[in-house]
C-alpha cells in the first residue's frame, strides 16, 4: 500500500521550518509527521531547486508538480519497444 502523501500545507511548513534551521526530527515532532517524511520533502525541494521563501504565486498544484519525482517515459518517442528490442505490450510487462 502506498504511503500517504503530505498535505501541501505541511510541505510548505516543512520547508519554512527547515529554512529557519530546525532539524528534521524537530520539524517532524512539531508537524506530526515522520522524520523520514520531513527529510524526503526537504530532499525533493533541493532536487527541484526550491528554497524558502517559495516563489510568489506558486500554487499548490505547481508546487506538487515541481516536487514530484515521477518521471514517466515518453512512449511515442521510445516507439513502444522494450530495452530488448521486442515490442512492449501489457501482456509481457511482468516478464521483462
Amino acid at each position: 500500500m502506498p504511503k500517504p502523501r503530505l498535505l501541501m500545507r505541511k510541505i510548505r511548513d516543512v520547508l519554512r521550518l527547515s529554512a529557519a534551521g530546525m532539524s528534521k526530527r524537530k520539524i517532524a515532532a512539531s508537524l506530526g509527521v515522520s522524520a523520514t517524511a520531513a527529510g524526503e520533502c526537504i530532499r525533493r525541494a533541493r532536487r527541484a531547486g526550491l528554497a524558502w521563501p517559495l516563489p510568489d504565486g506558486l500554487i499548490d498544484e505547481a508546487l506538487e508538480r515541481r516536487l514530484s519525482s515521477r518521471h514517466l517515459p515518453s512512449w511515442p518517442r521510445i516507439g513502444g519497444r522494450s530495452l530488448t528490442g521486442r515490442p512492449f505490450t501489457a501482456n509481457c510487462a511482468g516478464r521483462e
